[in-house]
């Protein structure tokens, strides 16, 4: 039908042919082209596998699955896949991305706990915590591709498989690979939802770059639309500490408190890794001037702390109390003299240069020449030094 009426999309063809491949039980495919015979052809055995596996084989594939697809990190994120409590999302000072499980009934209430407690306790470090939240649309398409992913493992490692024609043999590696690409797109769309603790509670992150959602996995997924919203960060401005801590206001801070604020507080930028992050902030305010590092009586201003202070537990970020800068020294009038051999000029003609800038200042010049050649060079040097405007007078006294 659709090769024949031009409303239909041709493309629906091809659709419907592998669609009624995976059904019938008669159909056969060979070199690219459909036939029906006598004999029962791989369905039947696919529906019989398929009819064995069991729920906890589908849910087990499922982690197998996600897990993979969840990546490892990238080096940044402490990824956590499916957690079946909100309480046993670890609470440490790096991000940690949670992956909800896949039928999560109310996904907000299942985020709001896992920000409030970690364990038995309080969670101190929530502005980590990122999650990825499924779309519940897609879970029914998730465990059915699953099944089939897992029944045709199964064929591949029973006995009968090897019993198989070359042709069925191929077809069922083919539909396993393709069923593997279908798992992995079906989850790909299911976890697109991306949120993050916030001031006003759980707020849900925008991601607009295109290359995020062609990332390879969830984690390069994660990473790539956070940078791009501007949220997590590798490097941090000390103007931006200075502003949000109010040193200003406040006579001293400890480090760790500090550090405490960017990992514990929502809202809050996530760092990649914030402890060097923040040692590096701070190290670079001091140099500038912007703050002070104090441990016992020892202050730092102006100057590299060394990693051994900025880790130290009594470390406090103080006020820089700068003293006024001096007065610039009085100057007065100084008359430069030099005498050397007409033969050394080098060092004159680069004196000339710095002194070009004293525009003010008048310079002398007085050669004695006790051979008296100087007077064969008399029209040429008066012409010349008169042409530049300078005053000339000879003198056959000697010098005093």
């Amino acid at each position: 039908m659709a090769l024949l009426r031009p409303d239909i999309n041709p493309l629906m063809a091809s659709e419907a042919l592998r669609q009624l491949q995976e059904r019938l039980w008669y159909l056969r495919r060979r070199d690219h082209r459909y036939l029906f015979t006598a004999k029962p052809n791989l369905n039947k055995i696919i529906l019989d596998f398929e009819a064995e596996v069991s729920d906890e084989q589908v849910e087990e594939a499922l982690e197998e699955h996600l897990a993979r697809l969840a990546g490892k990190g990238g080096g940044i994120f402490r990824v956590v896949v499916a957690p079946r409590e909100p309480q046993l999302v670890p609470d440490e000072p790096r991000p940690t991305l949670v992956v909800l499980p896949l039928d999560v009934s109310e996904p907000h209430e299942w985020m709001r706990r896992a920000v409030e407690s970690a364990r038995e306790g309080i969670r101190v470090h929530r502005n980590m915590l990122i999650f990825l939240v499924p779309d519940p649309t897609q879970a029914a398409a998730v465990r059915s591709a699953l099944r089939r992913w897992r029944a045709l493992s199964e064929i591949t490692r029973s006995p009968s498989f090897k019993e198989m024609e070359q042709d069925d043999q191929n077809q069922v590696k083919e539909q396993l690979k393709e069923k593997e690409g279908e798992v992995e797109a079906f989850l790909r769309r299911a976890y697109q939802g991306m949120y993050r603790p916030g001031e006003g509670g759980i707020e849900r992150v925008s991601v607009t770059s295109p290359e995020a959602i062609r990332a390879k996995t969830l984690d390069e997924y994660v990473c790539q639309a956070l940078e791009k919203a501007g949220i997590l960060l590798e490097h941090l401005a000390p103007e931006y500490v200075e502003d949000t801590m109010r040193l200003g206001e406040a006579r001293e801070m400890p480090l760790s408190q500090l550090i405490n604020v960017f990992t514990g507080v929502p809202g809050q930028p996530i760092l990649k890794d914030p402890q060097e992050t923040i040692e590096e902030t701070v190290a670079e305010g001091v140099r500038r001037g912007l703050w002070a590092v104090r441990v016992g009586e020892q202050i730092y201003l102006h100057q590299e702390v060394p990693r051994e202070v900025l880790r130290d537990r009594r470390a406090v970020l103080v006020q820089s109390e700068l003293p006024p800068p001096p007065p610039p020294p009085e100057r007065k009038a100084l008359t430069l003299r030099v005498r050397t051999s007409a033969s050394l000029l080098y060092p004159l003609l680069q004196a000339a240069q710095r002194l070009r800038d004293l525009r003010d200042a008048s310079i002398l010049l007085e050669v004695h020449d006790p051979t008296g050649r100087i007077a064969e060079m008399q029209s040429e040097l008066e012409k010349l030094l008169r042409d530049y405007g300078c005053t000339v007078e000879w003198s056959d006294e000697p010098p005093a």
